[in-house]
């Protein structure tokens, strides 16, 4: 039976050994290796399976997206888009993007009518300026909407946070 001492100092040593290892290039490869053997393995495959489908697994990845998960995709897709690959991407979807908005106003729009729909995006950039928080321009009827599309239009458009914006996704808000 250990003293609590020699717990304590066994540790300790632990401690420093892991750190030791996680600092060694050629030990984190070698257990990264064993870790993908393990995985393409039945035996992981099984373990893996039923950490998926426990319940214990779904609150351990909800969890996991909620913190660390989602701070690594963020920092990964920043560097991502940094690359050539994910600037091509970034400008496809963006072109994308303009051309679909581009399309859904209509040639008969008034000068004053266009300038009034400048006018929302402005008021959205002071907005988020002004108060620290992303703000957007919300169109009622959504451009891809999954029954109705609509217009990119003065009377279609209306100024919401971007939070709201984003889980609203292409729906038609609820007014009951």
């Amino acid at each position: 039976m250990k003293t609590l001492e020699q717990k304590a100092k066994h540790n300790e040593y632990m401690k420093a050994y892991n750190d030791r290892m996680r600092s060694d290039p050629e030990y984190v490869a070698k257990r990264r290796a064993i870790a993908i053997k393990y995985a393409r393995s039945e035996k992981g495959k099984a373990a893996s399976e039923r950490e998926a489908n426990s319940e214990k697994g779904r609150n351990r990845r909800r969890l996991y997206d909620r913190t660390i998960g989602a701070a690594a995709r963020r920092t990964y897709r920043n560097k991502w888009v940094k690359t050539d690959t994910g600037k091509q991407y970034v400008n496809r979807k963006n072109a994308e993007q303009r051309a679909y908005i581009r399309q859904a106003t209509p040639s008969w729009l008034t000068e004053d009518q266009l300038k009034v729909m400048d006018g929302f995006y402005q008021i959205a950039r002071m907005l988020t300026k002004h108060n620290g928080e992303l703000w957007t321009v919300d169109h009622k009827i959504p451009f891809k909407g999954e029954q109705i599309c609509g217009l990119n239009v003065p009377w279609n458009m209306q100024l919401m946070p971007g939070k709201k914006n984003f889980s609203k996704h292409n729906k038609l808000e609820d007014k009951s």
